[in-house]
């Protein structure tokens, strides 16, 4: 029996891909941006990555909460909409634009007006929750920090979804 349950184990761990699989959260915001590059689908997370190789101190990211498939895919028709979708889009002006758009040199969001990298001001609302710290950003998406109480945090990253229906869209601020 054991011999059988030794090879039916070896066969499910060959199965996983080790690269990709995070057991635990990154306490530095660049890090959970690599990891999350990591994902076939996430083209969002590569434009971040690139536009963040770029610069120095402490960053605020704001990441779609929602699956990577969904993100692509929206990510990909506004940028047809627009006609900046001049390849990959990871590689594309419209990647850049969104990931300047999506970024904060800030260690953190707080309530008042900040600016993104793209150098758009926005009104920013933060309130203390039971589990950490919400932020509305414009009235448009809302987002959970996702780093708030790790040991060692640098940056910030935080979740975001849709305020107004469809709730289905992916939220991110405008590029």
């Amino acid at each position: 029996m054991k011999p059988l349950l030794l090879a039916g184990l070896a066969l499910l761990l060959g199965a996983c891909d080790l690269q990709g699989l995070d057991l635990n959260t990154p306490s530095d915001a660049r890090r959970y941006v690599r990891a999350c590059a990591r994902g076939a689908d996430a083209v969002h997370c590569r434009a971040m990555q690139r536009v963040l190789a770029g610069v120095e101190g402490d960053v605020t990211v704001l990441l779609p909460n929602t699956g990577d498939m969904e993100v692509r895919a929206a990510l990909e028709e506004d940028a047809r909409k627009t006609g900046r979708l001049d390849g990959p889009f990871e590689t594309s002006a419209a990647g850049e634009a969104y990931a300047r758009a999506n970024i904060f040199l800030t260690s953190d969001l707080r309530t008042g007006t900040m600016t993104s990298l793209d150098g758009r001001a926005h009104d920013v609302i933060c309130q203390r929750e039971q589990d950490g710290v919400l932020c509305v950003i414009d009235n448009l998406i809302a987002g959970a920090s996702r780093l708030e109480g790790l040991p060692g945090r640098v940056g910030s990253i935080y979740a975001v979804g849709p305020l107004r229906p469809p709730y289905t869209t992916p939220g991110y601020l405008p590029f």
